[in-house]
């Protein structure tokens, strides 16, 4: 119904995310939740079918990598979830689950946006007799881009093949994928108020290329026994240039096992598991002829444990407790060119409660802990010291209530997440020679806040969904005592009709809140804090047998606005300015 033409743009509608997208069209876009800006791509996990897109290094999960046509439904677990999914799940989980349909058919789409831009998508299934399954999907998309000096050209390839048998399941999947992506760079104030269009750097661009194999079992060993586990390969190579004249070249390598035992009785469920993960990181720049590199090889492992267990009739409690270790084999010409090592392990624990007095309604109170090792850029960048990075280390406790009644469902959840050693990029530290910015453990912090959710059937043709969350984000010692958390939005909100007026018609209307902010890197609070803006959305679409078409405009007011502000190490403040009105059309047809 939103005429949505990537994940991004469904991902803003929850009126709960934050979402910082620097180009407007998701090839550089992170989704924070529970209060992270600048350092989402580091706090809030993004998985696709339980695989995680986030890196070992501060680049974002790329969220490019993942076709609306292959996306079946969205889960996002607002909190943090340590002992579930382990490093980097601090505010939240997106988990993407893809499209496994038994049905056989062929789907097509094309669609024209803004700025020359093309989507081509399309997708076969086929259902054979015996339990074998195939799909194979493919997207290919283009555009100049909001920005000078933005050219996007993407080709993403997937197949996945399945057989289910009496007692379970098998698939092995493929994925490729081919970014070219031109960078136009932050803009100062003046350069915005110049031309919002212009780019900063003429050469600056990043080529990626991807490939993921990924194998799975779902194999019931006894009546109330399940084994499920994966294997998958990531390798992503990637060549560019960066800061108008710095080539790079940077490879990455992961290879994960996440097998896991499921126990479902009458009294109780039971999750036992142990998470893989080897990862080989390269990185290779040139400075004007000297050649810079970094190596990382890492291993993480980690066992954990999750009960289910029923107190009575109405209610449950939910226990759990994961270990994790980290070993890290760094080599960096300017920091530790003999090498180094960097070893730690945690341990979170998770308690909850759940209270369903009737069918309407649910109580429900958790504790849960979680963690972030350090990344590969992050041990590699702390300033002149050298100092070692810890471990960052948090609490999440929630309070919340369900309601769900005949035409209507609310939600309410009071949250507070503390975090000791949390790890931010500070650009103003002075770290000597006349070089500033490094990586640092900060001062404690917390996040506290309320979320409030409704979903409301005022008709038969006529829904109304709303999602509002406050976050109160501040440092709570330190230098920074009192001060908010640079680039979290204290207001966001998100309001969105949808009406049916006629068989085959739908009519969508959203408005998107996010409210002020100040500046990465602003920790002190001294440059002025960012004004927030509201975002106004529609589609229209139209359904006939097998064919569909929509027509989508973003940013109806033509409102001039930047999703994503920081400081430079000169204390310059950059934006990248957001895209004004832009259109979507698409052709759909399903034979």
């Amino acid at each position: 119904a939103t005429g949505a033409s990537h994940l991004v743009d469904l991902l803003r509608s929850i009126g709960t995310t934050q979402v910082q997208d620097n180009y407007g069209d998701g090839s550089r876009a992170t989704i924070g939740l529970r209060g992270f800006g600048a350092t989402a791509g580091s706090n809030t996990l993004i998985m696709i079918d339980g695989r995680r897109l986030n890196n070992t290094d501060l680049a974002p999960p790329e969220l490019n990598s993942i076709a609306l046509k292959d996306v079946q439904r969205i889960e996002i677990i607002q909190g943090s979830s340590g002992v579930l999914f382990g490093d980097q799940a601090i505010g939240g989980v997106v988990n993407i689950i893809t499209k496994i349909t038994g049905d056989s058919d062929i789907d097509l789409e094309v669609g024209l946006t803004s700025y020359a831009g093309r989507q081509l998508q399309a997708a076969v299934t086929h259902q054979f007799d015996g339990g074998l399954r195939v799909r194979l999907t493919g997207e290919k998309r283009r555009s100049d881009g909001y920005r000078d000096r933005n050219d996007l050209d993407l080709t993403n390839i997937f197949a996945n093949v399945g057989y289910e048998y009496d007692s379970g399941s098998l698939f092995i999947e493929h994925q490729t994928i081919q970014e070219d992506l031109r960078l136009p760079g932050a803009l100062t104030r003046d350069q915005v108020v110049q031309s919002r269009k212009q780019a900063q750097f003429a050469t600056d661009f990043v080529n990626t290329d991807t490939d993921i194999t990924r194998a799975g079992v779902n194999q019931r060993i006894t009546p109330h026994w399940s084994l499920l586990a994966e294997i998958t390969s990531r390798q992503s190579d990637a060549d560019g240039m960066l800061s108008g004249g710095t080539p790079f070249q940077q490879e990455r390598e992961m290879i994960g096992f996440n097998p896991r035992l499921i126990g479902q009785y009458e009294t109780f469920m039971v999750t036992l598991g142990t998470d893989i993960e080897s990862n080989e990181y390269q990185l290779a720049s040139n400075f004007g002829g000297f050649i810079a590199t970094t190596t990382n090889d890492q291993k993480v492992t980690s066992e954990y444990i999750q009960l289910v267990y029923p107190l009575n009739s109405v209610a449950s409690t939910t226990v759990g407790v994961r270990h994790a270790e980290v070993e890290n084999e760094i080599v960096d010409t300017f920091t530790f060119p003999g090498g180094a090592r960097f070893d730690d392990s945690e341990t979170v624990y998770e308690i909850g409660i759940s209270y369903s007095p009737n069918q309407q309604t649910r109580l429900f109170l958790r504790r849960a802990g979680s963690y972030r090792f350090p990344k590969t850029d992050e041990l590699t960048f702390t300033g002149i010291n050298l100092v070692q990075l810890e471990t960052q280390t948090g609490v999440s406790l929630e309070l919340g209530i369900d309601w769900q009644g005949t035409a209507t469902q609310l939600g309410a959840m009071l949250y507070s997440l503390t975090l000791e050693d949390e790890i931010g990029f500070d650009p103003l530290a002075d770290i000597g020679f006349g070089f500033f910015g490094a990586n640092n453990n900060l001062d404690d912090t917390e996040r506290k806040g309320i979320t409030l959710s409704i979903d409301w059937q005022l008709a038969d043709n006529l829904s109304l969904s709303s999602r509002a969350d406050y976050i109160d984000s501040e440092f709570t010692d330190g230098a920074f005592e009192g001060q908010r958390i640079p680039f979290v939005s204290r207001h966001l909100a998100n309001l969105g009709v949808t009406f049916t007026p006629r068989p085959g018609w739908s009519l969508f209307l959203e408005a998107q809140y996010a409210g002020d902010r100040y500046a990465d890197g602003d920790f002190g609070n001294t440059e002025g804090s960012q004004g927030g803006y509201t975002v106004f959305n529609g589609n229209v679409r139209y359904v006939n047998d097998n064919w569909a078409v929509s027509f989508r405009a973003d940013n109806l007011t033509d409102k001039r606005y930047s999703e994503y502000t920081a400081l430079r190490f000169d204390g310059v403040k950059t934006f990248y300015p957001s895209p004004e009105r832009r259109y979507h059309i698409h052709f759909s047809y399903s034979f």
